[in-house]
């Protein structure tokens, strides 16, 4: 169940990436559409992501700073880039790529802890029935999962993570050094059910997410 748990919420949080980017092009041309010019929309489109948007930075600029990793510059409105919009940015000094990692992730950490948190504290206090609680969690979730994807560059460093932790992974298997191995299933076995569930509570912005793109193909975005 462990195994199922870690692979539906890795595939949960990919679609809602997916998702997420494809969102914020749509609402991207659809304020363009509207403004007529670039420059506005991008200022209206990091209004509207401003919330999300200082919760993502703040999660880079804190936890490099936790790291003792120089930090500067801090920026919460986007950038149109050839790829896409970038809704904010902060610099980051250099540092070792775990430092770099842990920093990359770090809005994705605090994005899926609020959300989780938020959601299990509405469910459990039977606030279901409140219009505003839930309407308030429709805005978290929007916020969040809409800013909580680090970019590319913070992803990089990522990588190289899993890079690094894949090549010692196959230098313990080779040796038969299984210890490791044994010690790190023992520690998570006992966040089996907070996997499972978190991984269930994914699919709440996921649907979301359909609902807000099916409304841009009615308007033909």
């Amino acid at each position: 169940m462990l195994m199922i748990g870690i692979l539906t919420l890795t595939l949960a949080l990919v679609a809602l990436y997916i998702l997420s980017r494809i969102f914020i092009q749509k609402l991207f041309n659809v304020l363009y559409r509207f403004t007529g010019n670039n420059k506005r929309a991008s200022v209206l489109l990091g209004l509207i992501f401003l919330p999300g948007t200082f919760v993502h930075e703040i999660s880079h600029f804190l936890t490099a700073l936790f790291l003792l990793v120089p930090v500067s510059d801090l920026n919460l409105m986007p950038e149109v880039q050839e790829d896409g919009v970038k809704l904010g940015s902060v610099s980051i000094g250099r540092s070792d790529f775990i430092r770099r990692s842990i920093i990359g992730i770090a809005p994705l950490i605090v994005g899926a802890g609020i959300i989780f948190w938020v959601t299990t504290y509405i469910y459990t206090t039977g606030k279901l029935t409140d219009l505003w609680f839930i309407t308030g969690l429709v805005y978290l979730i929007f916020q969040l999962t809409h800013t909580m994807f680090s970019s590319k560059k913070d992803l990089s460093a990522v990588l190289e993570l899993v890079v690094f932790v894949g090549v010692v992974s196959a230098f313990l298997v080779i040796f038969k050094i299984y210890s490791p191995f044994t010690y790190i299933y023992q520690s998570i076995q006992g966040l089996e059910q907070f996997i499972l569930k978190l991984s269930y509570f994914v699919f709440i912005p996921i649907g979301l997410e359909l609902i807000f793109l099916a409304m841009f193909r009615k308007i033909r975005v």
